[in-house]
């Protein structure tokens, strides 16, 4: 059990750094718009996969 939260924790520190990674780089390098474009795109298609993954398992 230890070890299934531990490779959670992992796994959720690495995504969130490549998720926030580009958009805080580009906001420090003064792409302010650019950074905000990027990170709404990120969410807007994860909220698209989430959407459509669980209407996938509810139809199942």
């Amino acid at each position: 059990m230890v070890a299934f939260l531990l490779l959670f924790t992992l796994s959720a520190a690495v995504v969130g750094g490549l998720v926030l990674g580009k958009p805080i780089y580009l906001f420090l390098s003064g792409q302010k718009k650019e950074s905000l474009k990027t990170a709404l795109y990120t969410v807007g298609w994860l909220f698209i996969i989430t959407i459509f993954t669980l209407l996938l398992l509810i139809k199942i």
